[in-house]
Protein backbone atom coordinates (compact mmCIF):
# COMPACT_ATOMS: atom_id res chain seq x y z
CA UNK A 1 0.00 0.00 0.00
CA UNK A 2 2.75 1.76 0.32
CA UNK A 3 3.12 2.77 -3.12
CA UNK A 4 0.12 3.53 -4.88
CA UNK A 5 -0.47 7.10 -5.58
CA UNK A 6 3.55 8.44 -6.22
CA UNK A 7 3.20 6.10 -9.75
CA UNK A 8 0.26 6.94 -11.26
CA UNK A 9 -3.42 8.83 -9.83
CA UNK A 10 -4.94 4.87 -10.27
CA UNK A 11 -2.30 3.09 -8.84
CA UNK A 12 0.84 1.24 -9.35
CA UNK A 13 -0.90 -1.62 -11.03
CA UNK A 14 -2.21 1.48 -13.51
CA UNK A 15 1.25 2.51 -14.13
CA UNK A 16 2.94 -1.42 -14.62
CA UNK A 17 -0.03 -2.04 -16.81
CA UNK A 18 -1.00 -5.22 -14.23
CA UNK A 19 -4.94 -6.51 -13.66
CA UNK A 20 -4.98 -7.89 -9.98
CA UNK A 21 -7.84 -9.58 -8.50
CA UNK A 22 -7.20 -7.52 -5.39
CA UNK A 23 -5.53 -4.28 -4.47
CA UNK A 24 -5.14 -1.96 -1.56
CA UNK A 25 -4.83 1.74 -1.15
CA UNK A 26 -4.00 3.49 2.22
CA UNK A 27 -4.00 6.70 3.69
CA UNK A 28 -2.21 8.56 0.86
CA UNK A 29 -5.75 8.89 -0.33
CA UNK A 30 -6.72 11.26 1.98
CA UNK A 31 -3.05 12.44 2.86
CA UNK A 32 -2.42 10.58 5.54
CA UNK A 33 -6.00 10.81 6.89
CA UNK A 34 -7.04 7.27 8.59
CA UNK A 35 -9.03 6.23 5.65
CA UNK A 36 -7.72 2.60 3.20
CA UNK A 37 -9.58 0.80 0.16
CA UNK A 38 -10.20 -2.71 -0.40
CA UNK A 39 -10.76 -2.81 -4.54
CA UNK A 40 -11.20 -5.91 -6.94
CA UNK A 41 -12.68 -7.64 -9.26
CA UNK A 42 -16.17 -7.84 -9.06
CA UNK A 43 -15.62 -11.70 -8.98
CA UNK A 44 -14.70 -11.76 -6.15
CA UNK A 45 -15.54 -8.72 -5.07
CA UNK A 46 -19.24 -9.56 -5.06
CA UNK A 47 -18.39 -12.62 -2.52
CA UNK A 48 -19.02 -9.93 -0.18
CA UNK A 49 -22.13 -8.48 -1.82
CA UNK A 50 -25.49 -7.88 0.33
CA UNK A 51 -27.28 -7.78 -3.21
CA UNK A 52 -27.61 -11.36 -3.03
CA UNK A 53 -30.63 -12.13 -0.23
CA UNK A 54 -29.51 -15.30 1.41
CA UNK A 55 -26.26 -16.20 -0.16
CA UNK A 56 -22.87 -16.90 1.96
CA UNK A 57 -21.25 -14.09 1.96
CA UNK A 58 -17.27 -13.77 2.75
CA UNK A 59 -16.21 -10.53 5.17
CA UNK A 60 -14.76 -7.62 3.22
CA UNK A 61 -15.06 -4.97 5.21
CA UNK A 62 -13.44 -3.34 7.88
CA UNK A 63 -14.51 -0.87 10.24
CA UNK A 64 -11.38 0.48 11.29
CA UNK A 65 -11.95 3.52 10.10
CA UNK A 66 -15.77 3.30 9.32
CA UNK A 67 -16.19 6.37 11.69
CA UNK A 68 -13.93 8.42 10.41
CA UNK A 69 -16.09 11.15 8.25
CA UNK A 70 -13.47 13.78 7.92
CA UNK A 71 -10.76 11.42 6.47
CA UNK A 72 -13.52 10.82 3.51
CA UNK A 73 -13.79 14.37 3.10
CA UNK A 74 -9.71 14.58 3.06
CA UNK A 75 -9.67 11.81 0.83
CA UNK A 76 -12.26 14.38 -2.15
CA UNK A 77 -9.85 16.75 -1.23
CA UNK A 78 -6.75 15.18 -2.07
CA UNK A 79 -7.62 13.75 -5.01
CA UNK A 80 -9.03 17.39 -6.06
CA UNK A 81 -5.94 18.96 -6.00
CA UNK A 82 -3.64 15.54 -6.92
CA UNK A 83 -5.43 16.29 -10.33
CA UNK A 84 -5.58 20.25 -10.47
CA UNK A 85 -2.04 20.86 -9.44
CA UNK A 86 -0.21 17.72 -11.68
CA UNK A 87 1.36 16.59 -8.12
CA UNK A 88 1.98 13.05 -9.75
CA UNK A 89 4.03 14.61 -11.97
CA UNK A 90 5.87 17.19 -10.21
CA UNK A 91 6.88 14.01 -7.81
CA UNK A 92 8.15 12.59 -11.21
CA UNK A 93 9.83 15.57 -12.14
CA UNK A 94 11.22 16.14 -8.75
CA UNK A 95 12.40 12.69 -8.34
CA UNK A 96 14.38 12.74 -11.99
CA UNK A 97 16.06 16.57 -10.76
CA UNK A 98 16.77 14.92 -7.76
CA UNK A 99 18.63 11.99 -9.44
CA UNK A 100 20.55 14.44 -11.96
CA UNK A 101 21.85 16.60 -9.35
CA UNK A 102 23.14 13.73 -6.89
CA UNK A 103 25.25 11.99 -10.08
CA UNK A 104 26.34 15.37 -10.57
CA UNK A 105 27.82 15.98 -7.15
CA UNK A 106 29.01 12.57 -7.37
CA UNK A 107 30.79 13.35 -10.76
CA UNK A 108 32.41 16.45 -9.06
CA UNK A 109 33.33 15.20 -5.20
CA UNK A 110 33.89 12.18 -5.63
CA UNK A 111 36.52 10.04 -7.95
CA UNK A 112 34.98 10.42 -11.17
CA UNK A 113 31.32 8.48 -11.05
CA UNK A 114 32.60 6.69 -8.26
CA UNK A 115 28.54 6.47 -7.29
CA UNK A 116 25.85 6.52 -9.53
CA UNK A 117 22.09 6.88 -8.23
CA UNK A 118 18.98 5.08 -9.93
CA UNK A 119 15.66 3.54 -9.31
CA UNK A 120 12.53 4.47 -9.51
CA UNK A 121 11.34 8.28 -9.78
CA UNK A 122 8.18 8.01 -7.39
CA UNK A 123 8.94 4.31 -5.98
CA UNK A 124 9.86 3.71 -2.33
CA UNK A 125 13.66 1.58 -3.31
CA UNK A 126 16.43 3.13 -5.26
CA UNK A 127 19.77 2.01 -6.15
CA UNK A 128 23.46 3.10 -5.49
CA UNK A 129 26.08 1.73 -7.66
CA UNK A 130 29.53 1.88 -6.97
CA UNK A 131 31.85 1.90 -9.40
CA UNK A 132 35.16 0.28 -8.00
CA UNK A 133 33.02 -2.80 -6.78
CA UNK A 134 30.40 -2.60 -8.86
CA UNK A 135 28.23 -3.41 -6.22
CA UNK A 136 24.08 -2.41 -6.18
CA UNK A 137 22.66 -1.96 -2.79
CA UNK A 138 19.05 -0.61 -2.18
CA UNK A 139 18.70 2.90 -0.41
CA UNK A 140 15.14 3.16 0.99
CA UNK A 141 15.98 6.96 1.41
CA UNK A 142 16.39 7.89 -1.81
CA UNK A 143 13.12 7.76 -3.74
CA UNK A 144 14.48 8.71 -7.30
CA UNK A 145 15.49 7.06 -11.06
CA UNK A 146 15.88 7.94 -14.29
CA UNK A 147 13.13 8.79 -16.79
CA UNK A 148 10.07 6.18 -16.89
CA UNK A 149 7.04 6.04 -19.12
CA UNK A 150 4.20 7.88 -16.73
Amino acid sequence: MELGFRWHLKGAQYFYNVDPDLCTFGKAMANGFAVAALCGKTKIMSQGSIRNIGAERVFLTSTTHGAEMSSLGAFIKTIEILKRDNIIQHVWDYGSNLIQEANSLSEKLMQQGSLTFGGTLSGDFSTVTEKKTKTKRQSRKLRTTRGRKR
